[in-house]
């Protein structure tokens, strides 16, 4: 993109600004947060805004008590979305159009595949240089200006245990024990066998969801417990993590986000985060920090980069992908996510109180009698849904809906999953029959 192009296709968050100005009866001020090279300065061109590039501690001011006479609106602004990747590279042709789109989609969105990045003015290969520029700019906005610094200092080797923490155990809830430590063969066994008799590995095995290799399995274990703290509070803080609460019961009581800010801010020793990892888990918010680092990573170990895109954690990059897309679209400026695992009820992988949402995630088509969905909150209204392969129903006898995966992302992006999904109680009565036909209809 050359200086002065504006790109002519729109992100998703244009459109809503472009609806708050408009429909604003006061002066309007946009708050719009994110990593860098997602494309802010880009969507302020194009609705043709004035802007003012600022520290994220600017968040924690209300500007409206500083204004009479203005409305606020806070964003934060992810990598390329699901559905923004589709409308990029021109498989759908809007926003709305997405039902034809399929589940072989959704991994090549993990590849980025067909996308040209700097066509968009969006630079998502999470390389040392992208890692070294991101320092650089923070360094210099913590140098120079009083108005523009963040909240969390980084430190000069911070940005390599970033990426060492990244290549372990942040995709999903574990103790802080296993999230430092690592057993190889749980999860993803993948034989190298059949991949190529000419490739040398350290181990018969790779576990792609520890993503085991030599460098991080020697790095991380000794990163100092304060720094892991100060990173965990800057990957909060950026949005690029959000905390999930685990509730082995619906009415447990979670832990203030604000609290555990301030314990990863102070961590002194293991056992500050030992403790805090028995409350919650830190996971990011997109799966493409890790596709993108993956690749690296299985090219270093002589693997080729579609092993990366199959079976199990094929599965958590959609998992993760989707508690982030719905833990985004609270205005909250720390993001967070709940998984419930009753053990006498089962697991849903996602509980989004605040939008009544229910959500257990699979790449394949489940059988009903494994999904729990209905067997939380049966006395209220909750959207329930499960993740499918191919189905695509509402299911009158357990009250929730199979949606292929891909579609459903797609929803959760644009927010179509508020309107064109209702929301369900299992006990009492509840007109089944036309909720059945209100789905087929919009299908």
């Amino acid at each position: 993109m050359t200086i002065g192009e504006i790109p002519k296709k729109e992100r998703l968050l244009v459109s809503r600004l472009r609806e708050f100005i408009d429909n604003s009866r006061y002066d309007t001020i946009a708050l719009i947060a994110g990593i860098r090279k997602t494309g802010k300065t880009t969507i302020l061109n194009q609705i043709e805004a004035h802007y003012l590039a600022c520290g994220l501690d600017v968040l924690k001011f209300d500007l409206n008590a500083q204004c009479d006479s203005c409305e606020v609106l806070e964003n934060r602004l992810p990598p390329l979305t699901f559905v923004e990747y589709l409308y990029f590279t021109d498989r759908i042709a809007s926003y709305s159009e997405y039902n034809s789109v399929t589940n072989e989609d959704f991994s090549d969105y993990l590849q980025l595949k067909g996308l040209e990045e700097k066509a968009l003015g969006l630079y998502l290969n999470f390389d040392e240089q992208y890692f070294r520029a991101f320092y650089d700019d923070v360094e210099i906005s913590n140098r120079k200006s009083y108005l523009s610094h963040s909240i969390t200092k980084l430190e000069q080797n911070d940005l390599t245990n970033i990426v060492n923490l990244l290549a372990y155990k942040l995709s999903e809830a574990c103790d802080y024990d296993l999230m430092m430590e690592p057993k190889i063969g749980k999860q993803e066994n993948v034989h190298t066998a059949g991949i190529g008799k000419d490739i040398k590995l350290k181990w018969s095995r790779v576990d792609f969801s520890n993503t085991i290799i030599e460098d991080s399995v020697k790095a991380v274990p000794g990163i100092n417990e304060s720094d892991i703290g100060r990173i965990l509070h800057f990957l909060l803080w950026a949005g690029l993590a959000d905390i999930e609460y685990r509730r082995t019961d619906p009415d447990t009581p979670v832990v203030d986000a604000g609290r555990v800010l301030n314990i990863l801010k102070n961590v002194k020793k293991k056992k500050d985060l030992g403790d805090l990892f028995d409350e919650v888990s830190i996971c990011m918010t997109s799966p493409l920090y890790y596709t993108r680092i993956g690749e690296e990573i299985l090219r270093r170990m002589q693997v080729p980069v579609e092993e990366l895109y199959k079976g199990f954690l094929h599965g958590k990059m959609l998992e993760l992908y989707i508690r982030g897309a719905l833990a985004g679209l609270v205005a909250n400026t720390i993001l967070t996510s709940t998984k419930l695992d009753h053990i006498n009820i089962g697991e849903v992988d996602i509980c989004d109180m605040r939008n009544r949402v229910l959500l257990e995630v699979s790449l394949n088509d489940k059988d009903d009698k494994n999904i729990h969905v209905q067997d939380y909150f049966k006395e209220h209204d909750f959207i329930r849904v499960c993740t499918s392969g191919k189905k695509s129903y509402f299911s009158k006898k357990h009250r929730f809906y199979h949606i292929p995966h891909a579609k459903l992302c797609c929803m959760i992006d644009t927010g179509d999953i508020f309107t064109r999904l209702r929301a369900t109680k299992i006990a009492g009565y509840l007109d089944v029959e036309s909720i059945a036909d209100e789905y087929r209809q919009n299908t």
